[in-house]
């Protein structure tokens, strides 16, 4: 958020005066959602592409299975190596929260393009990944 951004929230409101929302607003976390609605295995189906907009850093997520299929998982890579290992995307209407990041990938550039896998064919999922502005 511009500093210019800020400043309009911030004197937008007396509320917003007073407690400096602009501010606040410009650590807020961002979630990218990420559908998977076909076969995303990697190498036989198609992983899922996102390209982040802005530099940001991964701190969490959460999987929301869409459909049963057994043992099934969804992962976040950034097209060769996990950002976000394996997560169980397994039974319909689950949610499943990731259960870490890798540090040395976590960190992500405006135009990075970020990949959701499937193990399976009939994994299906929608994934969003919560982030913090650099």
């Amino acid at each position: 958020m511009s500093e210019r951004v800020r400043d309009v929230f911030n004197r937008h409101h007396p509320t917003f005066q007073q407690e400096q929302i602009g501010d606040v607003l410009a650590y807020a976390p961002v979630v990218f959602t990420v559908a998977v609605t076909a076969d995303a295995r990697d190498g036989d189906g198609t992983p899922v592409e996102y390209t982040i907009p802005f530099d940001c850093r991964v701190i969490g997520g959460w999987v929301e299975c869409t459909a049963e299929d057994s043992d099934g998982t969804l992962k976040v890579t950034d097209g060769t190596s996990d950002i976000v290992g394996a997560t169980v995307c397994a039974v319909d209407k689950v949610l499943t929260f990731f259960a870490s990041a890798d540090d040395d990938k976590a960190s992500l550039s405006a135009g990075d393009t970020i990949e959701v896998e499937a193990n399976q064919t009939g994994t299906r999922g929608i994934v969003r990944i919560m982030c913090l502005k650099a």
